[in-house]
């Protein structure tokens, strides 16, 4: 069986890219500490959770599990 590796970085690894493009900007993957990707990624996810109300509401009744 095949294993799905897309979104997890493996082949980006392997070709021994270290860095993705936003906006015409060069941004490092996944480095050490987290930085301009990592931020990235928090705020498209808090913007897709604020278009699905539902998914807004069951988020936030996790109380404190969440940032």
């Amino acid at each position: 069986m095949l294993e799905s590796r897309v979104g997890n970085g493996y082949y980006l690894t392997k070709m021994g890219i270290t860095w993705v493009t936003f906006e015409g900007q060069l941004i490092e993957y996944r480095p050490a500490l987290p930085g301009e990707h990592y931020r990235l990624i928090v705020a498209a996810t808090w913007e897709k959770v604020g278009q699905n109300t539902e998914v807004k509401k069951v988020l936030l009744a996790t109380g404190n599990l969440i940032q």
